[in-house]
């Protein structure tokens, strides 16, 4: 038979085409019909939407369109094998299904479609997430977290937070994240053999379902889970941090939570961090992908999906309209000198291949300033800022392999640290040694830089305590490691894992990308929330090596000099909104202040400008 001939959409009248899937026995022949359908906000027809893997192109399968004169459509196998479980025996079902009812061998009708995604699943009745055929490990592990999820309640609101549901004292180690599940290793290996689909990897899956309505659910052939079941299971067993004798099993659990951990919002940013090791075939989608999810300020950013330009062009643009729109540098804080493309400028990140190094959040190195931009062509920006010292040394954090002392490298990097210093002295932000270590080496990733305190990330005290034992020890070995103290090393080990530790010829400490050499410049910009390194290049250029956590720099000391009294900047929940913000507390006073309080009357020509969300 002839190939499918698509009628085509009208172009201005946000046309989609849905998937009918006649009744039938599963053993049946599939019968289905496409139609075009206006999706708009005052039109929205019922319609489901899936979430699935493409698999293996060779080989397809044909789809026959009816009325059968109308022609077949090429589908993958993955595709064909999952039809006849979406199928109902009794009544028609309606889906949209991105190779089906896209012409795929349309590209400029591709690109208008990319445009609709973040409406079509929006807006669907319900978004079914494939994850293959069911097998005995998939129905273990999909019970488990049922079965988990109805044990405990989860505020996904601010911090997050977690309790039991029963009011039996027996039942609350299910709440306490101190209290390990019990789980046998028959469990966990079900855990793995799951969260091993495909499904996971793919780039685009973070659309379809972030986008999806509570209704959501998660199928391995006719097992079904809400989303919202795995979400709430999948929080409790990475927040108990539990051993489980699958080492791997705690990536394939974080690398599935960070699809899951979203509250309604998320910046550009930490999108593009978050996304880095999703697959996907074409690299433009890095960028295409994000754009249904973004919010303010980020939504407001000029780009249309576009197949005909190049991944330069692409990946360039990007960063010109977010400088542009926002004023502001933090796009280029995902750069990395080691990771950079030879097709690209230093300042523009490589968003095929992001650096494993997680961004510095919740910092202000330059207050909210805008950033003061020129280009000179399309290799060369210009940018105001301030050099503060350079790099005088670069010790390597990452563990050594097949490593049994766990921690074996931040032992070794805090002892050799202490044996050229007195960790009693006052470091530069009138800490001392000690405690500005340990906020460095977690990037100050602790629990006081919130407010109200967010008790899921390691406190100051047990910080210091464990560094303190660390130094005290003949052999550097830790004998009983507290819950606390293993919360603070564990934070400390995702650090050391993807930075380097150097210290600059004025003395400052800090973490910095591991491609960082003596003599990189450590330097602030305005509008940009980190430090940057950057290297000399030629004709008085600079290369981008990357951002950097430098204490006593994270809070536009460089600028404005130390903040007064016991001020120190926090994370403010703000309810109403169900986002953060930054502001200003003096802990012995109690008083607060959005504003920062060594800001006086502002200079001829300068205006002030307030930012209140995202961090």
């Amino acid at each position: 038979m002839a190939p499918y001939s698509y009628l085509p959409l009208i172009e201005d009248n946000s046309e989609i085409r849905l998937l009918t899937l006649y009744p039938g026995s599963f053993e049946s022949n599939i019968q289905c019909s496409l139609h075009a359908v206006r999706l708009t906000e005052n039109e929205v027809p019922k319609y489901e939407a899936l979430s699935y893997v493409w698999g293996d192109t060779s080989n397809p399968v044909s789809l026959y369109i009816l009325p059968s004169s109308d022609g077949a459509i090429d589908i993958t196998k993955n595709l064909a094998e999952l039809l006849p479980y979406l199928r109902y025996c009794d009544r028609p079902r309606v889906f949209w299904i991105d190779a089906i009812c896209v012409n795929q061998a349309d590209l400029d009708e591709r690109s208008r479609q990319v445009q609709h995604m973040a409406h079509v699943y929006r807006n669907a009745e319900r978004v079914v997430v494939w994850l293959g055929l069911e097998t005995p490990e998939t129905k273990l592990a999909l019970s488990t977290w049922r079965d988990l999820s109805l044990k405990i309640d989860v505020d996904r609101s601010g911090h997050g937070a977690m309790r039991s549901r029963s009011d039996d004292p027996s039942d609350s180690h299910w709440g306490d994240q101190h209290c390990f599940l019990p789980f046998d290793q028959k469990i966990w290996h079900a855990m793995a053999h799951l969260l091993k689909r495909p499904w996971f990897e793919r780039l685009w899956v973070w659309q379809e379902i972030r986008l999806a309505n509570p209704h959501a659910v998660i199928a391995c052939g006719f097992d079904m889970l809400l989303w919202k079941q795995f979400s709430d299971a999948l929080y409790c067993i990475r927040y108990k941090r539990q051993e489980t004798g699958f080492p791997e099993l705690h990536n394939l659990i974080d690398r599935a939570y960070e699809i899951v951990d979203y509250y309604g919002y998320s910046s550009l940013k930490t999108m593009m961090f978050q996304t880095r090791h999703s697959k996907c075939t074409d690299p433009r989608d890095r960028v295409y992908s994000m754009l249904g999810m973004l919010h303010k300020p980020d939504a407001d950013l000029d780009i249309v999906p576009d197949y005909t330009k190049s991944t330069r062009k692409v990946f360039t643009d990007l960063v010109t309209q977010y400088v542009k729109k926002q004023k502001r540098l933090n796009i280029l804080l995902l750069c990395k000198l080691d990771d950079a493309a030879a097709y690209l400028p230093s300042w523009v990140p490589n968003f095929a291949a992001l650096s494993r190094a997680r961004p510095i959040i919740n910092v202000r190195a330059t207050g909210d300033s805008v950033c003061s931009v020129e280009y000179y062509d399309e290799d060369i920006l210009k940018v105001s800022g301030l050099t503060v010292s350079t790099v005088h040394e670069v010790s390597d954090l990452s563990p050594p392999e097949n490593s049994k002392f766990p921690y074996h490298n931040i032992v070794k990097a805090a002892r050799r640290f202490a044996s050229t210093r007195n960790m009693e002295n006052l470091y530069f932000d009138g800490t001392t040694v000690l405690e500005a270590y340990c906020r460095t080496i977690c990037c100050n990733r602790l629990s006081d830089r919130h407010m109200p305190s967010n008790e899921t990330l390691p406190n100051i005290q047990a910080a210091q305590a464990v560094l303190k034992d660390i130094l005290k020890s003949e052999t550097g070995k830790l004998a009983d490691i507290s819950p606390a103290a293993k919360i603070y090393l564990d934070y400390a080990s995702d650090t050391c894992r993807s930075y380097s530790f150097f210290d600059t010829v004025r003395g400052h400490i800090g973490v910095c990308p591991i491609s960082a050499m003596p003599g990189d410049q450590l330097s602030v910009f305005l509008g940009c929330d980190s430090p940057l390194l950057i290297r000399p290049a030629k004709d008085g250029q600079f290369k981008v090596v990357g951002e950097c956590y430098v204490q006593g720099l994270m809070c536009n000391e460089a600028l404005l000099g130390p903040l007064p009294g016991h001020f120190r900047r926090v994370t403010r929940l703000d309810k109403a909104s169900n986002s953060y913000c930054g502001c200003y507390v003096d802990p012995v006073t109690g008083e607060m202040n959005i504003e920062d309080p060594r800001l006086g009357s502002l200079p001829q020509g300068w205006k002030r400008k307030l930012t209140i969300g995202l961090i």
